[in-house]
């Protein structure tokens, strides 16, 4: 048996009301870049601390 969601083709979410964000326009996207770059920068050197800690711990002997 299958099930099939009941959707309007040109209803959206923010239209159904399940949102109540408003749109970014240019100015915030300017003023979040930063943000978004040290929050790139923050995981990629998590990431890589991680790798370079489990590169070492394949010789023990448990």
């Amino acid at each position: 048996m299958e099930v099939q969601a009941e959707m309007q083709p040109s209803s959206s979410i923010r239209q159904m009301g399940y949102t109540s964000s408003k749109g970014v326009d240019l100015a915030s996207a300017k003023r979040l870049l930063p943000v978004s770059n040290f929050y790139n920068a923050n995981v990629a050197f998590a990431l890589g601390r991680l790798q370079s800690n489990n590169s070492g711990s394949s010789n023990c002997n448990y």
